[in-house]
């Protein structure tokens, strides 16, 4: 029995003998790799699908101050839209949680930070944290009573005076907390709370406001897992080298594999190659900080530098 490299191609015979221990840790490498990829890309759902979710407020936005007076069909046109990109929403946010959570437990095992970390990000939202409270209770009632945004309204008004006077047109996407009160499942103590901010509540800023908070919570789960990520990183660019300087002539963008040579037969073949690392790096430098989201806005005023 023989660890080693190879590429298991028929037009190949390139071998490079590697350690057990060589062997093992290209496996972990792999593996915790892999785990990391899947929450960046679950990170990136969540960021698309709010994109969508802004852009969307701001195309109807400019409809209407285009195009004025849109009709009563319209108008719940824009209100289907808004609803179906929440949904979409909300099923990434909770599918972004449970990855992440994951990823968090399995790689920084014994770790208080990260302990503390899934506590207040990545576990079920307690009766303290309202923000994440009430996502989860939107997203449960989405699944089994209806729609959560029930009006949108296109708010509009002058600002300034004389030449320098601008018209600001808006948009406002309420809920009507009266409906929630419907659900005899919706958390009271999250209903009393959202009572509190009045019998309509725009949803923007909700939204927002826990998009940054997982933007806050991704960012620091990078953090704890850099230093094992480059060390994975390492092991498996390390290892792509070795077969590179012993067999130069080779594909340079061939995938490897670490296997066990058993006389003419090959087991346990660990793929490796290095895309996958370019893609997860390519996902981090996309997908930056979310810090302050919930106090930017977009405007279409023309800004002086």
């Amino acid at each position: 029995m023989e660890y080693g490299l190879t590429r298991l191609v028929l037009d190949s015979t390139a071998f490079v003998p590697i350690t057990e221990d060589e062997y093992i840790s290209i496996a972990k490498a792999k593996d915790g790799l892999f785990k990391v990829l899947s929450a960046e890309e679950q990170f990136d759902l969540v960021v698309e699908n709010y994109l969508e979710l802004e852009a969307s407020f701001l195309e109807s936005t400019v409809k209407n101050m285009v195009l004025e007076n849109q009709d009563y069909e319209w108008g719940h046109a824009q209100r289907r839209l808004f609803n179906r990109r929440l949904a979409n929403l909300l099923s990434a946010f909770r599918s972004y949680v449970d990855c992440a959570g994951r990823v968090a437990k399995e790689i920084l095992t014994d770790n208080v930070d990260a302990n503390v970390l899934v506590a207040g990000v990545y576990s079920k939202p307690s009766e303290g944290n309202f923000l994440s409270s009430f996502i989860w209770e939107l997203r449960n009632t989405v699944q089994h009573h209806g729609f959560p945004i029930h009006s949108v309204v296109y708010p509009a008004g002058w600002r300034g005076e004389g030449d320098a006077s601008r018209m600001v047109f808006g948009i406002s996407v309420r809920m009507d907390i009266n409906h929630f009160k419907e659900d005899k499942k919706f958390n009271k103590l999250i209903l009393e709370k959202l009572e509190a901010l009045g019998s309509e509540v725009d949803l923007k800023l909700l939204v927002r406001q826990y998009v940054e908070a997982l933007g806050g919570g991704h960012a620091q789960l990078r953090r704890m897992v850099r230093p094992a990520v480059q060390s994975w990183d390492s092991t498996i660019m390390k290892m792509l080298e070795l077969f590179k300087s012993a067999h130069p002539t080779e594909s340079p963008a061939a995938v490897i594999n670490a296997v066990i040579r058993n006389g003419k037969t090959f087991d346990n073949a660990i793929s490796i190659f290095g895309d996958f690392i370019k893609y997860r790096k390519a996902l981090e430098a996309k997908n930056g900080t979310l810090v302050n989201l919930g106090r930017r806005f977009v405007t279409g005023e023309s800004l002086a530098k």
